[in-house]
């Protein structure tokens, strides 16, 4: 017995000017029962994905950033046919040439296409050999390539020299094959199932970039190819990457009555990209759940109470070659290739990230589910987590380290609430909301570590020091007058040549203005049924939460609001 499907589908998306989205997906599936105990599937996808422009978020090439930095004496709308009369193709026009770029000029001349193409599916074998006995191997293969080009036209403020032009070639493959074997039995009032196996992860990475120096630029104007860059303003580069992981592991599932069920499994990890003695990392879980309302009689109006909890430890490796330092090609330097070694600092004992986690909960449901309730409490502790980049003193010779961090908790709370106030043979009416609320705090890290930074600039940025939650925000202080009987109480103090702010440092001064996580996050679905027709609508509530906006921020350091800076530091 032969079964084939086939799938496909076409899709185009224009959503701003000069920019679009082209999608095709291709999906094969094919069934072949070759005996009545031997089975044969394979499922196959291909998809090309790509686009002429994909509009740039990038300060300096954002079209949105250059309209709000437009003088209030400029109409915008003139600016819609952007280059100079008699020099099309080689000068934008702009309120200051040179200086600032046309929003229009950079929407429809400055160009970032792509095109990937991806194929992804398995093979899959079962054989069951008794009623309680099967084996299933399967070959799964995850492959994609994907061109990247840049296209930057004459007059860009940045590149001074008949534009720039860069291309990138990536390619990334994953190969599993994986083997199981289920051995499955039910016995009066217990069921029983064990399954033990393996699996083989193979993954490899590679990437090539060419491109014109940053204001270097093109020989011949709008000609974008990599035999058109000038000599000596070649910037290339290329890097390949491999991993393999080989992995056991087993599952043993156990049932009695229908009302208690425990869950077992074990896995161990042997991974390439972790040190000869910290390469094998076991991880088990365990679980269990009761149906109280299968032990006990509470009544008509219940129709379940469920209780549940579980334990888990998960292992995870790191990517590769974060053990030992290499050299990296990082272009020429006239007619010499250029090597560099990275300044951060690697670790050779690099051990194995590790998450313990152990939850609680319970399911209720009333009148025939009409009315239900789901609540679970968990923790999860991550130990040894992989961080990267952290900054240190440059008298070290280095400017940053990878480490493996101290201990990282978790705590929270999920709760759901189901009601239906309609039900009948043709309608139904279903509400229900969800309550998530979750804290994580950095308990540790490693000797001589206390922060652990996610991002920062010049004045500030997202960090936290030991003993904190993750997600605070800081930035630097204003430097005020703190006198309090003086009448300039409170004003900031100004100084140097250009009479600007004075402010202390986010570090030294510990100035935290907020955290971008949420109080809590609570959502609402409602779902009307008629017969076949249904219609869903959703809405989400995030308390909580602060956030900077970088539009706001750029435009008081470009003197572009009237909004003081005191007053832009405080809403942020």
């Amino acid at each position: 017995e032969i079964s084939l499907g086939l799938v496909g589908s076409e899709m185009c998306i224009r959503d701003r000017p000069n920019s679009d989205l082209f999608r095709n997906n291709l999906t094969i599936g094919a069934n072949i029962n070759a005996t009545d105990k031997l089975t044969f599937s394979a499922n196959v996808n291909i998809n090309s994905t790509g686009s002429n422009n994909r509009p740039s978020s990038n300060r300096g090439t954002n079209p949105l950033e250059w309209a709000y930095k437009m003088p209030a004496s400029t109409n915008i709308l003139d600016l819609q046919d952007y280059w100079e009369p008699g020099q099309e193709g080689s000068q934008q026009r702009s309120p200051a040439p040179g200086l600032a770029n046309n929003p229009y000029f950079l929407a429809n001349e400055v160009n970032n296409g792509f095109n990937r193409d991806r194929i992804f599916g398995n093979l899959r074998a079962k054989l069951q050999l008794t009623p309680e006995f099967s084996l299933m191997g399967r070959y799964s293969l995850d492959r994609y390539s994907e061109k990247r080009e840049t296209k930057i036209a004459p007059s860009y403020t940045r590149e001074t020299n008949n534009g720039a032009y860069g291309i990138v070639n990536l390619a990334n493959s994953e190969q599993n094959i994986d083997v199981l074997a289920t051995y499955s039995k039910t016995l009066k009032d217990f069921s029983f199932s064990l399954s033990g196996g393996g699996n083989v992860l193979y993954g490899q990475s590679s990437f090539i970039s060419n491109s014109s120096k940053s204001s270097v630029g093109l020989i011949v104007p709008n000609v974008y190819t990599v035999s058109n860059i000038k000599a000596g303003a070649l910037d290339f580069n290329s890097a390949r990457t491999e991993k393999a992981l080989y992995s056991a592991y087993g599952m043993l599932n156990l049932g009695y009555k229908d009302m208690i069920y425990l869950d077992l499994t074990a896995r161990n990890d042997w991974s390439s990209t972790l040190p000869q003695e910290n390469q094998s990392y076991f991880y088990p879980s365990a679980s269990m759940s009761l149906l109280a309302s299968e032990m006990f009689d509470f009544g008509r109006s219940v129709s379940l109470v469920k209780l549940r909890g579980g334990w888990a430890k998960v292992g995870n490796d790191a990517d590769p070659y974060q053990l030992f330092p290499t050299y990296n090609d990082i272009g020429q330097w006239g007619e010499s290739t250029r090597l560099s070694k990275s300044g951060t600092i690697l670790t050779p004992n690099l051990k194995p990230e590790e998450a313990i986690s152990w939850e609680a909960g319970v399911d209720l449901s009333f009148f025939r589910n009409r009315l239900r309730f789901e609540g679970t409490y968990y923790q999860v502790d991550n130990r040894n987590q992989i961080i990267r980049n952290i900054p240190i003193a440059g008298s070290s010779g280095f400017d940053r380290i990878n480490i493996n961090a101290g201990l990282i908790s978790s705590a929270g709370w999920e709760l759901a609430l189901g009601f239906t106030p309609v039900r009948t043979a043709n309608f139904n009416w279903d509400i229900n909301a969800n309550y998530t609320r979750n804290r994580t705090r950095l308990e540790s890290l490693s000797d001589g570590i206390d922060i652990l930074r996610f991002w920062s600039d010049a004045r500030g940025g997202a960090w936290t020091y030991v003993g904190d939650e993750i997600g605070d925000i800081y930035d630097a202080q204003v430097l005020t007058v703190d006198d309090p009987s003086s009448p300039y109480f409170g004003y900031p103090i100004i100084g140097g040549g250009d009479l600007e702010w004075q402010d202390i440092s986010a570090e030294n001064t510990r100035n935290k203005v907020g955290n971008y996580n949420p109080d809590f996050i609570l959502g609402f679905q409602n779902q009307l049924s008629y017969k076949n027709l249904t219609l869903n609508f959703t809405v989400d509530w995030r308390k909580g939460g602060q956030f900077i906006s970088q539009t706001f921020r750029y435009m008081a350091e470009d003197a572009s609001t009237p909004v003081s800076y005191t007053h832009l530091r405080a809403h942020e």
